[in-house]
């Protein structure tokens, strides 16, 4: 297949598979990485092109870099419309911070969240683990300041 009609294939797939228009609900699944990012954004824009009304947010997700959730979570909070997360099954690591982020929040009673500090697997220099290290700690203070934003938790 081509390259461009891989784009289209999968941004075809993303807003059939990922967004109900209708019901203005987008589903969060899977890995939370720049890929989560693009579909979010591309549903985000489309039910905010479309109205002002209120967007559901569903998430099932073991979790993934804390620097996509950051992307995400601003994307969520940009966002003119009301919405609200639910939590179903795995709500894990960097997902933790996408379902604080809801307006409003609910969980199903078979929902689960785990939290933790990053890891790093770090090689090569030791100048550029230092600046890994850096900016591992940076962006986990940070996420842990939105976390205490969006809860009623200290960073």
């Amino acid at each position: 297949m081509s390259k461009r009609i891989n784009q289209e294939v999968d941004a075809s797939f993303t807003l059939n598979h990922y967004v109900n228009l209708r019901s203005r609900v987008i589903n969060l699944t899977g890995s939370v990485d720049s890929k989560a990012f693009r579909r979010l954004d591309m549903a985000l824009t489309e039910l905010e092109r479309i109205s002002s009304d209120p967007i559901i947010i569903r998430i099932f997700s073991e979790g993934g870099n804390a620097e996509d959730a950051l992307a995400l979570l601003g994307r969520i909070n940009d966002s003119a419309c009301p919405i609200t997360t639910e939590g179903y099954g795995q709500v894990s690591s960097a997902a933790a911070v996408l379902l604080a982020a809801g307006d409003h929040r609910r969980i199903s009673k078979y929902c689960f969240m785990m939290y933790h500090e990053d890891s790093l697997k770090l090689e090569g220099r030791i100048s550029n683990m230092r600046s890994e290290l850096k900016e591992a700690i940076r962006a986990e203070h940070i996420y842990n300041l939105a976390m205490e934003e969006h809860t009623k938790m200290a960073a």
